[in-house]
């Protein structure tokens, strides 16, 4: 088949489900990457051919998603709409153009996603997943853990790394920082020493972040 030919094939199979009857036109891609017509949504995609009757359910729209990847649009478009109207900071407001993926947060099964609400000058951070997107229920501020126990957490993560754990000398003073944010995340930043196994002592810093009362992740890094 000629390419004119082609063309002129693809060009009345979309003007055939155009036509009355065929309702949604959906255009997709074959194994081969070529373009497909059909009446049914493409697999892992809600965006139809004309763009236009996405399904949100609310004023925010995919196409506001710049930094988003393409295959998330739609949903996370909708997670917005809902969190404009549930989550208190995203009430006050919420900022869609800087809505992407996090790539700290994500695991193979469940992406995570974050968008900025709040306060213009110093915002919140939001993040929800895949599934919080596919569930209903309701999308709260995690409850911040205290800075006492992040830090007796932090401690155990170095002591349970370290070569030895009953050489280690955490500090709690001079070099210990404790950031809470208003979105339930926190971090805690120190430094500890610990014998490897020749018994020389080294120092290291130590950053353990928290998502309300949960470790998400530890950094060890020589000190310098």
């Amino acid at each position: 088949m000629s390419a004119r030919m082609a063309c002129v094939v693809v060009g009345l199979a979309a003007a055939a489900l155009s036509a009355p009857g065929y309702g949604q036109v959906y255009q997709c891609k074959d194994q081969n990457g070529r373009p497909v017509f059909t009446d049914k949504p493409c697999a892992g995609s809600l965006q139809d051919a004309g763009g236009g009757s996405e399904d949100t359910g609310g004023p925010i729209r995919a196409q506001q998603l710049i930094l988003m990847e393409s295959q998330y649009r739609v949903k996370v478009a909708r997670m917005l709409n809902r969190l404009s109207t549930e989550h208190a900071h995203c009430r006050q407001r919420i900022a869609p153009e800087t809505a992407g993926v996090s790539r700290d947060y994500s695991t193979p099964d469940n992406p995570s996603f974050f968008v900025q609400c709040g306060d213009r000058q110093v915002p919140t951070v939001v993040r929800f997943t895949m599934r919080d997107i596919d569930g209903r229920g309701s999308i709260a501020v995690p409850v911040q853990i205290e800075e006492r126990a992040a830090v007796r957490r932090c401690e155990q993560e170095a002591r349970d790394r370290a070569y030895r754990a009953d050489s280690v000398d955490f500090s709690r003073i001079l070099d210990l920082a404790f950031n809470a944010r208003p979105n339930g995340e926190s971090t805690v930043i120190s430094s500890f020493t610990a014998e490897n196994a020749f018994g020389a002592e080294n120092k290291f810093d130590i950053r353990c972040d928290f998502s309300g009362e949960r470790l998400i992740d530890v950094r060890i890094s020589r000190a310098r």
